[in-house]
C-alpha cells in the first residue's frame, strides 16, 4: 500500500514538475509512445525523471538546416576538426566540437559542450551520439541529443526531455548545417 501511494505521488509530483522546465518547446509525439515516468527515491536526494513525451530520433524532413560557415582546427587528410557555437539563448550556450577522419570517411567524435546560464541548472549530452558519411553529397551526417538537468527546491532533481541536434558537415566547402 506504501509503495503505491509514493509511485502514485510520483507520478502526480513528476506532472507537476515537469511544467517548470524552461527548454524550449520541441516537435512531440502524444504520450501513449513514451515510456511510464519512473519515479527513483534515495536517501540524499528526491530524483523525478519523467519521459511524458519523446522526441523523435530522426531530422525533421520538413525543417530546413540551418547552413553556417565553419573554420576547422585541423583539416589535414586524417584529421578534420571543429568547434562552432550552434545555440544561444536562456539558457546559455551550446558549443559542437566534431572529430572527422576524411581518409576513412569516418566520424570519429561529435560532442557538445555547454555553458550554462543558471547555476542550478546543467545540460549533459546523452550517449556519443550516430552518423554516416553521404558519398553522393560528400557530407558527413550526424545526430547528438542533450537534456537540461534542473536542481529544484528539496533536492529534486528534474530531467528534461531529450533535444537533438541533428546536422551534417561538409569537409569538401567547409560548411556546417544544423536542424537543432
Amino acid at each position: 500500500m506504501r509503495i503505491h501511494l509514493l509511485v502514485g505521488l510520483g507520478f502526480l509530483a513528476a506532472g507537476l514538475l515537469s511544467q517548470c522546465t524552461t527548454a524550449p518547446e520541441t516537435r512531440t509525439m502524444p504520450a501513449a509512445t513514451a515510456p511510464t515516468a519512473a519515479l527513483l527515491l534515495s536517501a540524499k536526494t528526491d530524483t523525478i525523471v519523467t519521459t511524458r513525451f519523446v522526441e523523435s530520433l530522426d531530422p525533421d524532413p520538413n525543417k530546413p538546416y540551418r547552413e553556417m560557415p565553419i573554420e576547422p582546427m585541423g583539416a589535414e587528410p586524417t584529421n578534420y576538426s571543429a568547434s562552432v557555437v550552434c545555440k544561444r539563448d536562456s539558457l546559455g550556450a551550446m558549443i559542437l566540437e566534431m572529430k572527422l577522419n576524411p581518409s576513412r570517411h569516418s566520424i570519429e567524435k561529435v560532442s557538445l559542450a555547454f555553458g550554462m546560464a543558471r547555476p542550478k541548472q546543467k545540460a549533459q549530452q546523452i550517449g556519443g551520439g550516430v552518423g554516416h558519411y553521404d558519398a553522393e553529397k560528400q557530407r558527413y551526417y550526424f545526430s547528438v541529443y542533450y537534456q537540461v538537468v534542473t536542481q529544484l527546491a528539496n533536492n529534486q532533481i528534474l530531467y528534461s526531455d531529450l533535444y537533438p541536434v541533428h546536422g551534417w558537415v561538409s569537409t569538401r566547402t567547409n560548411t556546417l548545417g544544423l536542424q537543432l
